[in-house]
């Protein structure tokens, strides 16, 4: 059975800091880990630039989330 939810974040300044704490970027990389701090600076200029311009087309970003699980017999 699948459920599928979601998060939604009507600024996207709420939507960063959620990003920022999980730590989505490339696999748990962080500055001074093998990439440049110019990198994640980019990176998140542009995921900031993606979300507002979904809040203003929709009026939140919408951060889908899949839940599954197995029943054994």
């Amino acid at each position: 059975m699948d459920w599928q939810d979601q998060l939604q974040f009507g600024k996207a300044e709420h939507f960063m800091a959620f990003y920022r704490s999980c730590n989505h970027c490339c696999a748990g990389s962080r500055p001074g880990e093998g990439l440049p701090t110019a990198f994640f600076t980019e990176l998140e200029e542009r995921v900031h630039a993606h979300v507002q311009a979904a809040i203003e087309i929709t009026g939140y970003f919408a951060l889908t989330k899949y839940t599954g699980h197995f029943i054994c017999s």
